[in-house]
Order: C-alpha cells, then structure tokens, then sequence
C-alpha cells in the first residue's frame, strides 16, 4: 500500500488507523491522524509560545509520526513511500496570535 502523505483532509478510513492527541496548558490541540495510506494532522492553537515557533514544532511531530508509520508497514513488509506533491498546508490565522496549521 502506498503512503500518499496527503495530510490535508483526507477521507481515507482504513481500520488500521491511530490518532495522537495531545492538550497542552495554552489550550492548543495537535491532533495526528494515520492509516496505511495516509496522515494528516491539524494544530490549533497559539503561533508561539514564549518566542518558540510552535507551528515549526508540529511540523517535526507530524514528521516523527509519519517516519513511526512508515517503519511499521516496513516491518509487516507492506513497502511505501511518501508522496511529496500531494502533501498540502494550511496556516489559517496566521498572524493573529492564534493559528489553525494543517498538513
């Protein structure tokens, strides 16, 4: 099966999927979402948190889950690999002290 990292409103529901959710004390969200074909993940929440960049933070987190999924299939022997012209990104808030990021 094939990785598509198309991390931007995919509908594919495959029953091997898992969600990371995590609610930080600034009342964010991060949410990751991954099936056998896909990922996406949405950070709601505040652009930074004491000078820190936290739409830069999600984006290594969405690259760690990804990089777990991909050595999972690896390991049941399903090959894939990553569609890098379909991922997509949304920053809607941008700007306004508050951010919804998207991949």
């Amino acid at each position: 099966m094939k990785l598509f990292a198309t991390l931007f409103f995919v509908t594919f529901a495959i029953s091997c999927s898992f969600s990371v959710k995590v609610d930080t004390p600034t009342k964010s969200i991060n949410e990751i979402t991954c099936t056998d074909n896909s990922c996406i993940g949405t950070y709601y929440g505040p652009e930074f948190i004491n000078g820190s960049d936290v739409a830069h933070q999600f984006s290594n987190m969405m690259s760690q889950v990804v990089g777990d999924k991909l050595k999972e299939l690896y390991a049941n022997k399903e090959f894939s690999k990553v569609n890098f012209g379909e991922i997509k990104m949304s920053t809607k808030g941008m700007g306004s002290g508050t951010v919804t990021y998207e991949l």
